[in-house]
This record gives structure tokens, sequence and C-alpha cells, in this order.
């Protein structure tokens, strides 16, 4: 490995569409270099990691774990760059960073919020605040993720950057009102976390709603096999063709009982639709607002969830949302995304 200079470092698992165009962008600025270290799991669509890689980049995911520390301690001899921006503290590439290159240098997003991830004393909460004092940036998508990284102890920077990557935004639509809230729509993967079961047996008791679910998951036969006439799977869909599907509903739901951010709130909001959002979305304060384009609701608690949708299908307070909606300038979000990093 010859030596060279960067200004910037990524080291991230996978190469996320969103993230791509994140790296892409900061490119056209910096020179930037990125490690991927994972490989995609089943989970996921193909075009999850689809996208231009307008930077360079080396991927070491089918190296084994030693194989992958003993190329990091190659890459920091051989590499020079003003900061190495890991991505998180969950992943042992991610500490070989940490600790082989110096804290002045060292930075790390953090996609966990405080809704999500425990601060308290434990093995766990210990590994984070080591890993956090080898660091003297955090990125935080939002306020919940600083909140985190300062119950942990960080005393360093924080740069809320408002966004984990940069999704395909889309010219919103045109404000017109709606003359009933009907179809509700779920995109995402089929998974426990995601709390999909307590989504359909909460529109099992609300037949006079319909439910579209879009993705696919381990899950999938369970959730089918359990859901009312009024609740309908469509599958997977490209990201190129979402825009469709959001604006062919009223309103998007997210029940996780984890979500660090909630890329598809943001795509759903873009598309000009309000959303309903778990107690646990980590993007709920910062993207939107709860009460100007969005609901909440206790994603263990069914009635709660149920109030919500009622509430939603009031048409003069739905239409406040979606007009809400529409006026959201992501493109102008997604430029503050950028230059947070550029600083």
């Amino acid at each position: 490995m010859t030596r060279k200079n960067y200004d910037i470092i990524f080291v991230t698992n996978l190469p996320s569409f969103y993230k791509l165009r994140l790296y892409s962008e900061l490119a056209k600025r910096r020179k930037v270099f990125v490690v991927f270290t994972e490989r995609l799991d089943e989970s996921r669509n193909d075009d999850f990691v689809r996208g231009e890689y307008g930077f360079d980049y080396e991927d070491i995911s089918r190296k084994s774990t030693l194989g992958k520390i003993f190329y990091i301690a190659k890459f920091c001899a051989c590499l020079r760059a003003g900061k190495i921006i890991t991505g998180g503290w969950n992943l042992p590439s991610f500490w070989a960073f940490a600790l082989m290159s110096a804290k002045s240098r060292n930075a790390t997003v953090v996609e966990s919020s405080i809704f999500e991830s425990r601060t308290q004393a434990g093995i766990r909460s210990l590994l984070k605040r080591i890993f956090l004092s080898r660091n003297s940036v955090v990125y935080a998508p939002g306020h919940p993720h600083e909140r985190l990284v300062r119950a942990l102890g960080f005393k360093g920077r924080v740069v809320i950057t408002m966004g984990v990557g940069l999704f395909n935004v889309v010219p919103p639509p045109e404000f017109k009102p709606a003359k009933e809230v009907k179809n509700f729509l779920y995109v995402g993967r089929f998974l426990e976390v995601k709390n999909l079961k307590f989504l359909i047996e909460a529109f099992n008791r609300m037949p006079d709603l319909n439910l579209n679910m879009v993705g696919f998951g381990s899950i999938e036969a369970q959730l089918k096999a359990a859901a009312g006439k009024n609740i309908k799977f469509i599958g997977a869909v490209d990201n190129k063709d979402l825009p469709a599907v959001y604006r062919a509903n009223d309103v998007f739901v997210l029940p996780s009982v984890s979500e660090t951010w909630g890329l598809v709130v943001e795509e759903a909001l873009n598309n000009g639709i309000p959303v309903l959002l778990s107690d646990k979305v980590g993007c709920k304060e910062d993207v939107g607002g709860i009460g100007a384009t969005s609901l909440e609701f206790n994603c263990n608690d069914a009635e709660s969830l149920q109030t919500a949708v009622r509430k939603i299908c009031d048409v003069d307070f739905y239409n406040e949302l979606k007009k809400n909606a529409c006026k959201i300038d992501f493109a102008e979000i997604q430029r503050r995304q950028i230059s947070a990093y550029l600083d």
C-alpha cells in the first residue's frame, strides 16, 4: 500500500445507496477514501447497495476479522487523513481504527439514539464510554443521538448532521387537500424489531382502513397468516419506484421497537404524506416534527396506535399535516448534512 493523503477517511459497514451519495458529494469538495467492512445480508434489497462510487475506496468485507485488523494496522501506517470517521462502536473494525489512530483525528458517527440504547452501568455502557473516549468529534444525526453520547459522558464536539445519508430527493408534490384518509403504508424489512405483528393486529381491528406492506423478510409468512383482508402485501419495490408508492397512500406508519433513525420517514415526508411514528424512532424530533407532520404512539400500546390512527383520519387535521409535509425543503436539509462533514 503506497502512502497517500486524504482529507476524510470513512470506515463503514455497507455501501448503502444513501451513504454512497453522501460520500460522492463530499468527494466533490474534499479528498475522500472509504473502507467498507461488511457484506450485504439477505434481509435487504439488492438496490440497497446500488449506486455510483465517486470516491476512492476499498472493500475488506471478505477478509476474516484478524485479516481486517492486519489491514487496518497497515492502512493506518500508510495513509494520512485530516480525520478518520468510523460508523459507530459495534464492529471490531471500528474499534481497530479508534485504537490505532490518534484521538485528535478520530471521529465517529453515532446512529444509536437515547430512545433505544442503554446508558446505565454495565459492560455495554462501559465499552461505549471507552470507545467514545478515543474520539474527538461525534457526528450525530439528530438531538436524541446527541443526548445519548452526552449521557455516556462524551465531552468532545458533537456535530448534528440532520440525517444518516442522502436519499433520492424528489420535487415535493403540490398540496392538494384530501377528502378522506383511508390508505396506510409501511415500507421496510419484515423483521421482529420492526414490530409488524403489532401493526397488523391493530389494523385487523380497523377493517375500514387499508394497510399496504412493502418489503420482505424472515417473518413474512407469519405476517401474511395473521393479516386480515384489509392488509395487502406488495413485495419488494426498487428505490426509483418508491415515490409513486408513497403518493398512492395517505399515511406512512413506522411501528419499530428500535429504529436508530428512519430514512423511510424522510422519504415519506418528501413525497407529501404525513407519518405515524413509534416512540422509539430516532428521527422523530428532527424530521418534520411531532404535531406538525406526524403523530407519535407508544410501540407497546395498541390503544395508543389506534388513537393516533383515528386522530390522523380527521380530514381537517390530516390536511394540516399534509400541507406542512409538502413544504419541507429536503434538498436544503441535505446541503446542510454535506456541510456538517466539511468543517
